[in-house]
């Protein structure tokens, strides 16, 4: 949003010139050259004497002639930066000259072309580490063979492409226990790698400042454990990752997401056999325009493991990092 002030007038003790709204909304597209973008607004208003023409004179003393309806006009203007001064000119019936100058004030002006410059970004980037708490548990029908808890230091890094802006994303993340720091069995530490390849649509009919977007892909994950003594091996199988992301101003959002990975035998869903993970957090651009965020990830799998066995492991991190 811009504001439209008036400087002065000459030729007349008072403005006679009205205006429909003095705060104007911008409109910012695209633009050849340097500058990036092309922001505009449109200015309207009457004039309260019989006016016979009207003109509008930019910074660079270019002059337009403004279409007028019984003394009502309206015109765009091309904003140039912070402020943007215009001259009106207005000629009435007994020819009378009467001048004004016009400030319009966009004080967004520099966060615009910031963020479109990131806007044209199509890869970004992001590290993170945090603490999690794990707990691992395995049953037969008869007794608990595990019950393992413990907590832990988790490193994570993420890719992010815009494939074909602006509906189709493509990432890939990856979570590794960097350093387990307690565990409730003797000289045992475990450690999860996991890695997610996703590709998915931004949904065309969620508008600003909301984002949503479906994706699916592959989701590998296995653990280690001193000795083999317990866990999974390796998991590799499909994934259905449906976000949100809302923009709440220029510098920051707050965004939520949910998968879901089938676990069972053939291609169908089931909640008693998958991995459920529930995510969000809140993100804040820097003055560089690289955004530090603050994240919360819970993850619950389950899966029957041959004739007798199950097998339920349980993660919740917090985690803080940086994007590029």
């Amino acid at each position: 949003m811009s504001e439209l002030v008036e400087a002065n007038t000459t030729n007349a003790k008072e403005s006679k010139f009205h205006w429909k709204t003095m705060q104007l909304p911008v409109s910012i597209t695209a633009a050849n050259g340097a500058q990036g973008i092309l922001a505009s607004v449109t200015v309207e208003g009457s004039y309260d004497a019989n006016v016979t023409k009207m003109m509008v004179v930019d910074a660079e003393k270019q002059m337009e002639y403004v279409e007028l309806d019984k003394g009502h006009f309206s015109f765009p203007v091309k904003l140039t930066g912070d402020i943007t001064m215009i001259e009106l000119v207005a000629v009435t019936l007994k020819g009378k000259v009467d001048k004004l100058n016009v400030k319009i004030l966009f004080q967004r002006w520099k966060d615009a072309l910031a963020e479109y410059d990131e806007s044209k970004k199509r890869a970004f980037y992001s590290a993170s580490l945090g603490v999690t708490t794990m707990a691992f548990k395995e049953d037969t029908a008869t007794r608990t063979v595990t019950d393992y808890s413990g907590l832990a230091l988790t490193f994570k890094a993420a890719y992010q492409a815009l494939l074909l802006p602006p509906q189709w994303d493509f990432g890939i993340n990856l979570f590794f226990t960097l350093l387990p720091l307690n565990s409730n069995i003797a000289d045992t530490t475990v450690r999860y790698l996991g890695v997610n390849l996703r590709f998915g649509y931004v949904l065309p009919f969620v508008k600003p400042p909301w984002r949503a977007a479906i994706l699916t892909g592959a989701y590998f994950s296995r653990m280690f454990v001193t000795g083999d003594r317990f866990g999974y091996k390796a998991l590799l199988y499909p994934q259905l990752f449906p976000t949100l992301r809302r923009t709440i101003n220029s510098k920051d959002s707050a965004f939520v997401y949910l998968k879901l990975v089938p676990l069972g035998p053939g291609l169908g869903f089931s909640f008693s056999e998958r991995e459920l993970s529930l995510g969000a957090g809140f993100e804040h651009a820097l003055a560089n325009r690289h955004p530090v965020f603050l994240s919360m990830d819970f993850s619950d799998l389950f899966t029957i493991a041959g004739s007798n066995r199950s097998i339920r492991s349980t993660t919740f991190s917090v985690s803080a990092g940086y994007g590029f």
